[in-house]
């Protein structure tokens, strides 16, 4: 009896240990559209969930993991897009769903592959996380958690 326990409990460590590392090679986080304005301090980094379960956005910083001035998260539609701007508080803005980035929850199915098998996707949310900073932004470092793991993803602005 013993003996099938020890089997038992091997199994289920094997297959966490498995579930893990599948997960952790296989990020579901998809950056599908950049976006940089003129002067390189403000930038919009599109992404989609391609995972089974809903990502949450934990922290973005830029260039050498610096704190930009602001950073927030758009939650628009394929009809608006996303649009790079220098200040989050103007009235073109607005029309684009700013949103603070601790109170947003990335869902399901919304990879750019997965918007493009659905044909009628113009009320589909479309999520987009946009940085302001002091300096020009060579890099954006998205980190967020799926499944309870944290990820970081690392997004090259500099052609």
């Amino acid at each position: 009896m013993k003996k099938k326990r020890w089997i038992f409990a091997l199994v289920i460590v094997i297959a966490a240990v498995g579930f893990y590392s599948f997960i952790k090679f296989n990020p579901p986080i998809e950056v599908n559209t950049l976006g940089i304005s003129q002067s390189q301090k403000s930038v919009v980094v599109g992404i989609g969930n391609t995972g089974f379960s809903k990502m949450k956005i934990l922290n973005v910083s830029v260039n050498n993991n610096e704190k930009p001035i602001e950073a927030k998260v758009q939650v628009s539609n394929d009809f608006k897009g996303l649009v790079i701007t220098e200040d989050f508080h103007s009235k073109e803005a607005r029309e684009f769903g700013f949103t603070n980035i601790k109170d947003v929850t990335i869902p399901t199915k919304t990879s750019f592959s997965d918007r493009e098998k659905d044909s009628d996707n113009k009320n589909d949310k479309l999520y987009g996380v946009s940085a302001l900073h002091n300096k020009a932004i060579h890099k954006v470092y998205i980190k967020y958690r799926y499944l309870g793991i944290s990820f970081e993803e690392t997004v090259s602005v500099d052609s």
